[in-house]
Parts: structure tokens; C-alpha cells; sequence
């Protein structure tokens, strides 16, 4: 009997910590950069960082210039700690962006840009 009623409150307690927890957005960012030739170069291994407050995750973009993530719903702001470069010029990103629904794609290209040569 006392097992059944362990088991009983156990199921309880999971069943409400998953109701509590918010639903995940799934966010997909996509980095890739024009050349005057209008050639598309996916940017690899760029680290970017989504900030939310005083939260934080860093994620690095595949071979394809793309990565994954599952977060809150929220605003956030996506930067690049480091620059990355093509023909001469350096690309980063400081773009605020409001993640709402079951899906978000997130484009970082040469047009939301900051350049530098």
C-alpha cells in the first residue's frame, strides 16, 4: 500500500513538472554570405550567442552554416563574439530578433550585417 501511494505521488510530481515547464521555440539559424560574384558561402564553426536578460547560450554554426536550438519564447538578441571574413571584409551581427511560435528561422547575412574592410 505505501508503495502504491509512493508511486502515486512520484507520477504526480513528474506529471506537474512538465506541465510547468514553458514550451520550447525551436530556433534555426541559417549564416551565410554573398561574394561580388554572387556566390552563397555558408560561414562554418561561426560561435553566436543568443542572449535573453541576463541569460545566455552559445551555439557554433556545421559545415553548412546552420544550427539548431531550443529555446524560451522571448526577446533576444543574436551576436557574434568574433567576426568572420570574406574578400577582404569582415562580417558581424548584433540583430535583435522575438522568438514566438513552434519555429523561427533566423537569416544572418551580408544585408543584416555589420561590415568593416
Amino acid at each position: 500500500m505505501i508503495r502504491l501511494v509512493r508511486f502515486s505521488m512520484l507520477l504526480l510530481v513528474c506529471a506537474l513538472a512538465v506541465q510547468a515547464r514553458p514550451d520550447l521555440v525551436k530556433v534555426h539559424l541559417h549564416v551565410i554570405l554573398v561574394d561580388r560574384d554572387l556566390n552563397q558561402k555558408p560561414v562554418p564553426f561561426l560561435l553566436v550567442s543568443l542572449k535573453s536578460g541576463a541569460k545566455s547560450i552559445e551555439v557554433k554554426t556545421g559545415l553548412d552554416g546552420t544550427v539548431e536550438a531550443q529555446l524560451p519564447p522571448g526577446k533576444y538578441t543574436i551576436t557574434t563574439p568574433k567576426p568572420t571574413e570574406l574578400a577582404g571584409r569582415s562580417f558581424s551581427w548584433n540583430i535583435p530578433v522575438t522568438i514566438t511560435g513552434a519555429q523561427v528561422n533566423v537569416d544572418l547575412t551580408n544585408d543584416n550585417a555589420k561590415s568593416e574592410e
